[in-house]
């Protein structure tokens, strides 16, 4: 009798998973055979692509999560009365192996919200990156008037994204955008700098720094090999924050994007503007 009731355990458990897994593979392969009806192309990359597509795998793993989690935990409690009803009237109290099922429904459904707990967490911090991205690009496409072209979501090195880039007269731009929380509501929103750390109300951090140069420099290489030396600076746009900056000259620039103008000022010596259209075409071709 425990071996059966194990057994009607484990499939309460395994069958919604099962199930569920199965069901999404199968919508999945129905999506990919089916031919497109719609009259629409698909629409040109915008800023935020990348972000939004992590946010629709998300959902999706959360759901995919979710409705087993709660299916198996009802399974559980619908077999644990079961199995209570078909006791003998005078059995007042359960037997430990007849509390089993109900154990593991609570146990499941206890994960199952945690899980479901972890991945809104993960969610409501990726919703702020692609908040803090589209202000950046906002700000960003203002260069576009003066003489820039800038692209959003570019392909860089082993599957990364760089957030946005700036062919400017001057120089081309890695741009990446940071999003941070305030250390408490109505906390101060300033960040210090000096061009080797970035000092945050109660916390200082190094390693946007490090990826925002690590960015530019292999942003640098590709386009040497595809049009020739072009200088490329290392940005990392904070929205929302009011950067002070002592950096020396060199250093990864650190700004808030509403103060982006910098980029389309005029240089003493500009780059042809024959080479600042190879440089567009060619990262135009790394935006997907």
């Amino acid at each position: 009798m425990l071996i059966f009731k194990l057994a009607l355990v484990a499939a309460a458990v395994v069958i919604p998973f099962a199930v569920t897994a199965a069901l999404a593979a199968a919508f999945a392969a129905l999506a990919r055979l089916r031919p497109r009806a719609s009259p629409l192309a698909h629409p040109a990359p915008a800023a935020g692509d990348c972000r939004r597509r992590q946010l629709a795998r998300l959902e999706r793993q959360a759901w995919m999560w979710l409705a087993p989690t709660l299916i198996g935990a009802a399974l559980l409690a619908l077999l644990w009365l079961w199995l209570r009803g078909t006791q003998a009237r005078t059995d007042v109290m359960a037997s430990a192996r007849d509390l089993l099922p109900l154990g593991v429904a609570v146990l499941l459904l206890a994960l199952g919200l945690a899980g479901i707990g972890r991945v809104a967490a993960l969610r409501r911090r990726l919703q702020h990156a692609l908040t803090a991205e589209l202000i950046t690009a906002q700000s960003l496409h203002e260069l576009a008037r003066r003489d820039c072209v800038v692209l959003h979501d570019v392909a860089g090195q082993g599957g990364a994204r760089i957030d946005h880039v700036v062919v400017a007269p001057s120089a081309v731009y890695a741009v990446a955008t940071g999003s941070r929380l305030l250390a408490r509501p109505g906390g101060s929103a300033e960040v210090r700098y000096d061009g080797e750390r970035l000092a945050f109300p109660v916390w200082q951090e190094v390693q946007p720094l490090r990826d925002a140069r690590a960015q530019a420099q292999w942003l640098a290489r590709w386009l040497a090999g595809e049009v020739g030396a072009v200088p490329v600076v290392p940005v990392l746009a904070l929205p929302g924050w009011k950067v002070r900056d002592a950096a020396p000259v060199g250093a990864v620039r650190v700004i808030n994007p509403r103060d982006c103008g910098f980029m389309a000022e005029p240089p003493a010596a500009p780059l042809p503007a024959e080479l600042r259209a190879r440089v567009a075409a060619a990262l135009a071709s790394r935006v997907a």
